[in-house]
């Protein structure tokens, strides 16, 4: 009859068990990414909706309300070549709203690069987009009462 490429036996099991392992490494990258994303949420001042951080495609929602854009950008997020340019806005804005160089929201386009991006968005030390350090305004000067000459 028909003879399959895969031998039966031990090396079936083996691809049974890579393919497990990929689906086990595919599953902690994203609870990890969507974490990211509920940290970063709660940093922006998202605190209600942070859940949505963790529903697939969902979250392209909260990212939109975290940079503060109108949610008729979630539909550019689905067109080829324009995702990228918004996926990039998108993210430096976010970046700005926790605290943190627009470097880091850049970063988090770049593959393999945005896992550490997006730890240092969630877990560095911004100083969040909820509560933004005032600028530096120097004291003003303490003047003297005015004395008479003389």
């Amino acid at each position: 009859m028909y003879e399959s490429e895969i031998p039966m036996g031990v090396d079936a099991g083996m691809i049974e068990a890579l393919g497990m392992f990929f689906w086990v490494f595919t599953v902690a990258i994203y609870v990890y990414l969507s974490y990211t994303l509920f940290v970063c949420a709660k940093k922006c001042g998202n605190e209600s909706n942070a859940y949505l951080a963790f529903i697939p495609i969902v979250n392209i929602v909260l990212l939109c309300q975290m940079a503060r854009k109108p949610l008729w950008w979630c539909v550019l997020l689905f067109v080829p070549l324009v995702n990228i340019v918004i996926y990039t806005m998108m993210w430096i804005e976010v970046a700005k709203k926790c605290g943190h160089a627009s470097i880091w929201g850049f970063l988090a386009i770049i593959p393999f690069i945005n896992f550490i991006a997006f730890g240092v968005l969630a877990w560095g030390k911004g100083h969040g987009g909820a509560a933004t350090p005032p600028a530096y305004t120097p004291a003003p000067e303490q003047q003297q009462p005015h004395q008479p000459v003389g």
